[in-house]
């Protein structure tokens, strides 16, 4: 086509042409335009106290409305870390970590969209022929060629966020759909202190009604001693109050008193442990917590949360749970290092 605005002669032929019906007549149009789709996104989304945010940063093809969600998920990720900042608990790697995470997220998904486009409308009979053959064996394949199978954004994913510090061991690594530091947090049903069925993501997503801050979820591995240590860690966090620990076991409860005010979840059919490998594995998960408070409100991504410091068995060797197999000095020696190192990445030094 001319660069020019298209004439209805013009629409009729092309209309013709890509249906086969010569009879096909088109009529009385409303509008006619041409215009040439751009994309792009910025080198960087940061630059010492100026931060992009939406269709500042970015120039998305009309391709599935992503830019409008891909926005939505940069004011939400930079507002955490404003709260944090603004109120004196964030280092500036917290700040810095947003141009990180989203500048190549948005990276990402231009690629995606660019090729995505290329393949939908510039292609031949050829491709039309194995696309209508590919689509009797894979039912979506139209969204896999379009780059449109995650159109809500809810399986994007930081695996090199300054902020991450996973550890995985050898048997995570041996298992598939293992959650690692910077993915998502997998979900399951557990049973709240009433008795109600629920899911741990009511307890990520502000369910105290603030909008930042870190939810930790300490599991008990499956192990019938470790709820009593779980609750020795997180009374090392108490000085934090934007941690909020919740307990997910699958042994007996613990009082209440006990565990410091910390929500319990039962998981006696252990789905939530299955969803993090972490049979046989206490382990204490750190997680970003944003959103907001209605869970179908999904551009908000109450249910978009990433492990923050370490999933699995590295913070349970920091911690050292099993207590009883070292010395006490040896104990708590092991635990004021690991305190180090969890402010040194988080960037906030526990109060005195």
């Amino acid at each position: 086509m001319p660069d020019r605005d298209p004439t209805l002669e013009e629409i009729q032929a092309l209309a013709c042409e890509v249906t086969g019906d010569e009879t096909l007549t088109l009529s009385d149009p409303i509008w006619l335009i041409h215009s040439r789709f751009q994309h792009g996104s910025a080198p960087g989304y940061a630059c010492g106290r100026v931060f992009l945010a939406g269709d500042a940063g970015h120039t998305t093809l009309p391709i599935g409305g992503q830019g409008m969600n891909a926005g939505f998920h940069d004011v939400v990720t930079l507002a955490w870390r404003l709260a944090m900042a603004l109120g004196g608990h964030a280092e500036p790697v917290v700040l810095e970590s947003y141009d990180a995470e989203r500048a190549g997220e948005h990276a990402r998904l231009d690629q995606q969209q660019a090729t995505g486009f290329r393949r939908v409308v510039y292609r031949g009979p050829i491709t039309d022929f194995a696309l209508d053959v590919g689509a009797k064996l894979v039912p979506n394949i139209g969204s896999r060629i379009q780059g449109t199978e995650d159109l809500q954004q809810l399986s994007v994913s930081y695996p090199k966020s300054p902020l991450n510090d996973g550890h995985i061991g050898l048997r995570q690594l041996l298992r598939s759909h293992v959650p690692h530091a910077g993915d998502r947090a997998p979900d399951a049903e557990v049973t709240d202190e009433g008795g109600n069925t629920t899911t741990p993501f009511r307890y990520i997503y502000n369910a105290d009604g603030r909008s930042w801050g870190r939810s930790l979820l300490a599991f008990d591995g499956q192990q019938a001693d470790a709820g009593p240590h779980l609750v020795t860690a997180l009374a090392e966090v108490a000085a934090w109050d934007w941690v909020r620990p919740r307990l997910v076991l699958t042994g007996p409860p613990i009082p209440k008193a006990e565990a410091g005010g910390a929500a319990i979840l039962s998981d006696l059919d252990a789905r939530a442990h299955a969803a993090y490998a972490l049979d046989g594995l206490p382990s204490l998960i750190l997680m970003v917590s944003v959103g907001q408070q209605q869970p179908c409100d999904y551009f908000l991504h109450v249910s978009r949360t990433y492990p923050f410091l370490s999933a699995h068995d590295g913070i349970n060797n920091l911690f050292h749970l099993r207590r009883h197999q070292v010395p006490a000095t040896q104990y708590r020696a092991a635990r004021t290092q690991a305190f180090q190192v969890w402010a040194e990445v988080s960037g906030v030094a526990a109060r005195a």
